[in-house]
């Protein structure tokens, strides 16, 4: 009883701050939220005290003040004191832990990806170990999540985590330590010309690691220069805004924020001297480049300082604000749009105007307003930014994507690694056709499977003839069918006819463990299509200007 009677005072003391805030806002006269506060605090008071079995005030609180955010957008979160950690880390990029990513497949935890020089490298933990229990307790079924925390801790300590690695169980003592997730993994020549920099993030000093790894290339004299923001989901608005500014010279306006009304309440401009403003440039873009990263693109488009390569962005053009709540917890609530220099704003969702059914209402259902870039080229709000130079992303095969979703290409990768020793310079391996077959001799080792959705179907139709009892008449067309699908999904002829993306796929996956994810993403640009596209566009002047200064629609 004790207890309870302490969970019910906890839920008084808030219904009374509750309380105090409503008697404060009737000064405003704003009768309806008097009214609506009123109206919680009691409904809330009455679950607290008179509910047929206990609750918790602050879990209900929460799941309340959740439901409330959910209502509005999905980027209007709230944090309470325990989760508000990983906002500080997502704006950070920093934590305390060994440097390993992880991924749960199958009720099994394998080891992702190592940091190059983390705790975790030098301790012995490798790519594709598989985790079976941290400090002794067994993970088996915990999620990701679960796991993380249990590897993340205070820096200088250490956690034991047991893993299993070929037919080995091997227990390693791994010491943690402050881990800075690097917003440029990579950054390097792609030929003699050209100048390449992945972004992946904007956490704390994006733009100066990209400053960093410009003027770094720059010594080389480069004839353009590739910003790839692929896959990068954004962050920062101020990072957002240097990183511009590295391209455009100073006092530019770059974004500017709009509150209901579309009444401006804040300007960014470009504060410091460029790094370069004449260098060709390209910025790689795909449907998973959003945020930040479209004000990036955004700018770089609207004030015709490079071109854009790719697919056509996310399309997130809300900016959030972390305002600071009792007891250390955060919200993350949606403020205001954003829009870039042309006047425009990218935000493919309205979530303001509700759609009855749907609860808002997409882009383009509504009339798309036309501006212009600097140099007078067409551009259009709503739903993300568009490339100048559109690349229709490739298709994989129904058994490649298998292959990937079953994480064969990963394990096999693994395998190949611990049997052969790192080759003194990359550019001694290669994918060889003796690699290919033994590739195709694990997948038959290993009872491969690719249940493709036509045999899917022929199953469904031939259980359907079943409960009709008729599968007599039907049977026999169905065997052909199937003996016909099994002909066609012979192993060896599937990797032969898949060939060059399985080797591409597996030479990328291998260097990782070889080169880390540098090495990794030095080994993709090999047969990357974009950028292949971005380095033609680059070297040739004519038609790198056609794209920036044309005005057709």
């Amino acid at each position: 009883m004790k207890h309870k009677r302490w969970r019910i005072a906890g839920g008084i003391t808030i219904i009374a701050g509750l309380t105090a805030l409503s008697l404060a806002w009737t000064k405003g006269d704003d009768f309806q939220l008097v009214k609506s506060i009123n109206i919680f605090c009691s409904v809330f008071r009455e679950m607290v005290q008179n509910y047929a079995d206990e609750i918790s005030p602050e879990k209900m609180v929460t799941h309340g003040i959740n439901c409330m955010l959910q209502s509005l957008d999905p980027y209007s979160v709230y944090y309470p004191e325990e989760e508000s950690r990983e906002l500080k880390q997502r704006h950070s990029g920093k934590y305390a832990g060994i440097g390993a990513s992880i991924i749960r497949h199958n009720n099994t935890i394998y080891v992702m990806e190592i940091m190059e020089g983390s705790p975790a490298q030098r301790d012995g933990l490798k790519k594709g170990d598989i985790i079976l229990a941290i400090d002794s307790v067994q993970i088996t079924h915990q999620d990701t999540e679960e796991v993380g925390q249990r590897l993340r801790g205070e820096a200088k300590t250490e956690v034991t985590v047991t893993v299993k690695r070929k037919d080995k169980i091997i227990p390693l003592r791994i010491r943690r330590d402050n881990i800075t997730i690097p917003n440029v993994p990579y950054y390097g020549m792609t030929d003699d010309s050209m100048a390449y920099i992945k972004l992946t993030g904007f956490t704390n000093n994006a733009a100066r690691e990209v400053k960093n790894a410009l003027k770094t290339l720059k010594k080389n004299k480069p004839k353009g220069i590739i910003l790839d923001l692929r896959d990068n989901p954004g962050g920062l608005l101020t990072e957002a805004i240097d990183i511009v500014n590295l391209f455009i010279e100073k006092g530019k306006v770059i974004v500017t924020l709009k509150k209901r009304n579309t009444v401006k309440i804040a300007e960014y401009r470009t504060q410091h001297e460029p790094s370069d403003t004449s260098t060709p440039l390209a910025v790689l873009v795909n449907q998973s480049s959003a945020s930040a990263a479209e004000i990036v693109a955004g700018a770089i488009q609207d004030l015709d300082r490079g071109i854009i390569i790719g697919q056509k962005t996310f399309g997130k053009g809300l900016v959030q604000t972390e305002i600071p709540m009792p007891y250390n917890s955060f919200l993350n609530l949606t403020t205001s749009k954003y829009y870039i220099p042309s006047g425009r704003c990218i935000q493919t969702i309205d979530y303001f105007t509700k759609n009855h059914e749907t609860g808002a209402t997409a882009a383009n259902e509504i009339s798309k307003k036309e501006f212009n870039t600097l140099h007078g080229r067409p551009v259009t709000d709503g739903g993300g930014i568009s490339p100048d130079l559109l690349i229709t992303p490739d298709t994989v095969s129904y058994f490649v994507k298998t292959l990937i979703d079953s994480l064969w290409i990963f394990k096999y990768s693994n395998e190949y690694a611990l049997l052969h020793p790192m080759p003194p310079v990359k550019s001694a391996f290669a994918i060889t056709p003796a690699i290919l077959n033994d590739f195709t001799n694990y997948l038959i080792a290993h009872h491969f499977s690719c249940s493709s959705p036509v045999e899917q179907s022929l199953r469904l139709i031939e259980n359907y003839f079943k409960t009709l009892r008729q599968e007599e008449k039907t049977q026999r067309e169905i065997d052909h069918l199937r003996q016909y699908l099994n002909n066609s999904n012979n192993l060896s002829q599937l990797v032969r006819e898949n060939s060059q993306v399985i080797s591409s796929l597996l030479y990328a996956e291998i260097c990782e463990h070889y080169y880390y994810r540098h090495g990794k993403i030095d080994a993709s640009l090999k047969n990357d299509k974009e950028v292949q596209k971005a380095t033609g566009v680059l070297n040739t002047p004519a038609l790198y200007k056609e794209l920036l200064f044309s005005k057709k629609p």
